[in-house]
């Protein structure tokens, strides 16, 4: 599994984290009304990491409306035609003959693009289920809470960084966690609803063989405090190839071609120091429910693009989470989605809505649970690379030293650079080549020295403003002799 770590554990008392939820509309998994004969459809974009938290390319997602995906190579899976209200979405892949399963819940409403919803696979063996109920002071059950746990990520620099898993209350105000991985002894449980404070209640360590642990939660009513504006700090794109290269002839091979997403992440961050810096203290918003209509999405093309805003938040128990304003072009700032995350400082989007070479203008306000809202951050403006294409190697292609990458040119970059790895490349390796100085107007590179024979895989970037924004190509095998 891949590296890449997602979101951070925030102390909010006694080391907890609090999620706000939504309230509305009634959905079609686990006693939800309001199903498939629903003619208002949503598209739904989400994605697929590790308990590591890294992206998992080739899974296999199906959710509870019979459709099914394979996510692509950063992750990313997308579904059309979704009846609005609650699904439940669940991912499998096999690694090294180990069964890796997750599920988690998104709610969508008519004629919108919900997006980021990510689902978090563990080992089918290691899991446990989290239930309940939630209700107001009265003792009415709460439709439409949102219940999550954060669980913290395994790798070694997490710095304490969690995923979610997240349910919805059913009209009864019942809720089910599904496979929830025995990573830690000690979990936080959280429950919340626009119009209500949070609420977290700590679990214990588990019994050995215990598989089903119950938190109920009373929610009170919220009682507003002054929200601050959110500082936007940065926008930046991240374009890369859709699908996912599979080695063909190599030990291993499965294990590695799961963790491809998190080169490209390493590779991110080698080329844009302040991104990393950023991610360190990452902390995203779990789901992100879009207010606008995108019908003409129809899936991604040969490349994806996302756009990553970083921000900083003033979280209150009152906070309800934010709301992200785009513009197109040159078009006024609309908006676009709702975070439902009170301490999210980060907004990733991950959305075939984004084309190469176009203008995007993004900026924040922040919403109280009792649904008001501060004024405009600052604005910021991204415009996302093309498709990074190699012409030299070719894809399986045979060739005599010297090894030369050539490439075509990516309007607007302002430096390129190309990787060079012995082995397929995961998240655990080091290229033997990385030069990531390459100038506007270069077009090859050949290094220096005879390789020795045998297999080697290439990935060539692009950038521009300073790592703003990144392209990166397939990645190319090829053998030396």
């Amino acid at each position: 599994m891949s590296s890449f770590n997602h979101s951070r554990l925030m102390v909010l008392g006694a080391a907890t984290v609090l999620l706000a939820g939504c309230g509305g509309g009634g959905g079609s998994d686990d006693g939800f009304p309001g199903g498939g004969s629903d003619p208002h459809t949503s598209v739904l974009i989400g994605k697929v990491v590790g308990t590591d938290g890294g992206p998992i390319p080739g899974a296999t997602v199906t959710f509870d409306s019979g459709g099914q995906a394979t996510t692509l190579s950063q992750g990313g899976f997308q579904i059309t035609d979704l009846a609005r209200g609650v699904h439940r979405i669940s991912a499998r892949t096999t690694v090294d003959g180990v069964s890796y399963t997750g599920s988690t819940q998104v709610l969508t409403t008519q004629d919108t693009t919900t997006s980021n919803a990510i689902v978090q696979v563990s080992p089918t063996s290691q899991q446990f289920t989290i239930s309940g109920s939630v209700a107001d002071s009265f003792g009415r059950s709460l439709r439409d809470a949102r219940v999550f746990v954060a669980v913290p990520v395994t790798a070694p620099t997490s710095n304490g960084d969690v995923q979610s898993l997240v349910a919805f209350t059913d009209t009864n105000g019942n809720y089910q966690i599904r496979n929830v991985p025995k990573t830690n002894p000690n979990y936080n449980v959280a429950a919340s609803l626009l119009g209500f404070q949070n609420i977290v209640r700590g679990m214990g360590p588990l019994t050995v063989g215990q598989t089903n642990v119950t938190q109920n939660f009373t929610l009170q009513q919220s009682t507003n405090q002054s929200t601050l504006t959110p500082q936007l700090l940065s926008a930046q794109s991240f374009t890369q190839p859709s699908s996912v290269l599979t080695p063909s002839v190599r030990s291993g091979a499965e294990a590695h071609a799961k963790s491809t997403g998190g080169v490209y992440e390493k590779i991110r961050r080698a080329l844009n120091p302040a991104y990393a810096q950023a991610v360190s203290s990452l902390h995203p918003a779990l789901q992100i429910k879009s207010l606008r209509t995108e019908s003409h999405l129809a899936g991604f093309g040969s490349y994806a693009i996302s756009v990553d805003l970083f921000f900083n938040e003033n979280a209150r128990n009152s906070l309800s989470g934010f709301r992200v304003y785009r513009g197109d072009g040159n078009a006024a700032l609309t908006a676009y989605d709702f975070l439902q995350d009170p301490l999210a400082n980060s907004f990733t989007d991950l959305s075939p809505s984004y084309f190469a070479d176009q203008s995007y203008k993004f900026a924040l306000s922040a919403v109280n649970t009792d649904s008001t809202e501060t004024g405009l951050s600052s604005s910021a403006t991204v415009v996302p690379l093309s498709q990074m294409i190699l012409t030299q190697p070719i894809q399986g292609s045979t060739i005599n030293n010297p090894l030369t990458v050539s490439w075509q040119g990516v309007n607007g970059a302002d430096s390129y650079a190309v990787f060079i790895y012995n082995e397929y490349p995961t998240d655990s390796s080091a290229p033997i080549v990385q030069n990531t100085s390459l100038g506007a107007a270069v077009r090859t590179f050949t290094p220096s020295g005879t390789f020795t024979t045998g297999d080697y895989w290439v990935v060539a970037a692009a950038s521009a403003d300073a790592g703003a924004e990144i392209s990166v190509s397939q990645i190319t095998r090829v053998h030396v002799r």
